[in-house]
């Protein structure tokens, strides 16, 4: 008996340890899987396949285009008063204001 006394109380504590987990898992374990049995499958004959039958594709129909028309600016009509001093006045021409698209430079 004198050989077991010479194994580390560490040792036994280890051994323990793993009897008890070993044990535990036994008792916890899933069930196991059910059998699984394989038939064989039955021969399915293959259906022929069908022929492809070409169909026309739908045209496109031409959308109307739209044109960008630019304001004319149109004449205004002076009217001279009594109160004129007889200097003709210069029509004033209307300002247009055409939004331009502005770019930003790409990095």
């Amino acid at each position: 008996m004198s050989a077991l006394r010479r194994i580390r109380p560490t040792t036994w504590a280890l051994a323990a340890l793993f009897v008890v987990t070993l044990v535990v898992y036994l008792l916890v374990r899933p069930p196991p899987p059910p059998e699984v049995i394989v038939t064989p499958a039955q021969t399915i004959t293959p259906s022929p396949t069908p022929k492809v039958t070409k169909t026309k594709k739908p045209t496109k129909t031409p959308s109307p285009t739209v044109t960008s028309t630019t304001p004319t600016p149109t004449p205004s009509v002076t009217t001279t008063t009594p109160s004129d001093t007889g200097s003709p006045t210069v029509p004033e021409t209307p300002v247009t204001s055409q939004t331009a698209e502005t770019t930003t430079p790409a990095p």
